[in-house]
């Protein structure tokens, strides 16, 4: 699956055509349809206003894919993007703008030639399996593995090593999504490997959507989460329960992620975008979507967006280059607890301890100053609490 060229990331107009333009499209229905074709693309189980709103949006998207075809087609360019990585050489998208970039030539390749006129369904099911090997395997840490209990269902993506061992604890609860598979389902051979390890998310996506999963885990075979910077202790769960039970909106779960402006040396200051609340000691929740964070190596996803991500890799859209970040209310921890150690080209290269170095600027530059705001907020309430006791003494 491996390519020297890199897949584009629809620009800014046209998304925010295909999103409703406005963050009131991010809401719980999950509808931001990029590239839907027709009211099949939208829920049916609608009725007055609530129909006609679904309308006017699955028209909206209709068009926003016309007109992404035409510039792809009569064009003939296509921004850079990256999937399980992006290269530090390319530098960090500018805030606001993921996934544009300087266009340059690519070949024969147009979003017609995906052959996608509907959002991915479940006509590559044949290519998802119960994996054949169970075993210890020291990729799957005592952190990863009860993570990955946090959704119904965990799917690995794979091309090289589908026969993989995987720990006994997960039987049962994970399968395996061939990606070699997923590009014959899908005539794919002539995309690039970001366009096609897309559609095995998506495939992976369809399948929980089909079966009825609230919210499931993805994972690459690539991944791993050894060495652990910072295995979890209970303090860390307990934290990650008291918030699944209080934040009810919550979207994503970033177990791996690639925070690339952070990959520049010096002293980096959070992004707006970026900014979190820390509702733990490892979890940053971040409101606001759009923060940089490449890699789409391990992350737990939620329903509200299973129709959203079918859509963007539909046409062309890279999971981890604009699809991933375009999604609201994501929790991410850090320390992180996945890393990659493939790459397809020698520019996304990295190791795992340069990934660790990201992450602590990550976590000094973002999780840090969160930490602060939380423990400020906390001796507030704690003072105002000892001056209202003493005020009510006899």
């Amino acid at each position: 699956m491996a390519t020297t060229e890199r897949e584009p990331m629809l620009g800014r107009s046209a998304r925010g055509m295909a999103r409703g333009a406005d963050d009131a499209s991010l809401g719980d229905g999950g509808e931001r349809l990029l590239g839907s074709v027709g009211s099949s693309w939208t829920p049916s189980s609608r009725s007055g206003a609530e129909a006609t709103t679904g309308r006017v949006r699955a028209a909206a998207a209709a068009i926003a894919t016309v007109m992404i075809a035409a510039m792809l087609i009569v064009g003939g360019y296509l921004a850079r993007g990256a999937g399980f990585g992006m290269s530090p050489a390319l530098g960090a998208p500018s805030r606001g703008e993921i996934g544009v970039r300087a266009a340059r030539p690519h070949g024969e390749h147009n979003a017609a030639r995906l052959g996608m006129d509907h959002p991915l369904g479940d006509e590559c099911e044949f290519a998802l399996s119960d994996p054949v090997n169970w075993g210890p395997n020291e990729k799957f840490t005592e952190t990863l593995v009860g993570l990955l209990a946090y959704g119904q269902m965990a799917y690995v993506v794979c091309t090289e090593r589908c026969d993989m061992t995987i720990p006994t604890q997960l039987v049962g609860r994970i399968k395996m999504v061939d990606g070699l598979a997923v590009d014959k389902c899908l005539t794919l051979q002539d995309q690039s490997h970001w366009v096609r390890a897309s559609l095995s998310h998506g495939a992976a996506i369809a399948h929980a959507k089909k079966y009825g999963y609230k919210q499931v885990a993805i994972l690459e075979e690539d991944m791993t989460a050894a060495p652990a910077p910072h295995p979890w202790t209970d303090d860390d769960w307990q934290s990650l329960n008291a918030f699944l039970n209080r934040e009810k909106d919550w979207r994503v779960i970033r177990m791996g992620y690639r925070p690339i402006e952070h990959e520049r040396e010096g002293v980096i200051a959070c992004p707006s975008e970026c900014q979190c609340d820390a509702v733990g000691p490892t979890l940053c929740y971040m409101r606001k979507s759009e923060c940089a964070l490449q890699a789409s190596d391990a992350y737990i996803v939620r329903e509200q967006d299973y129709d959203y991500i079918l859509g963007a890799v539909s046409v062309g859209g890279v999971i981890d280059y604009g699809v991933l970040q375009f999604i609201p209310k994501q929790l991410i921890l850090t320390p992180q607890v996945s890393f990659q150690t493939g790459f397809t080209t020698a520019l996304d290269r990295t190791d795992v301890q340069t990934q660790l170095a990201t992450g602590a600027r990550f976590h000094e530059s973002c999780m840090a100053p969160a930490m602060r705001r939380a423990e400020l907020g906390e001796k507030t309430v704690r003072e105002g609490r000892g001056a209202g006791a003493a005020g009510n003494a006899p």
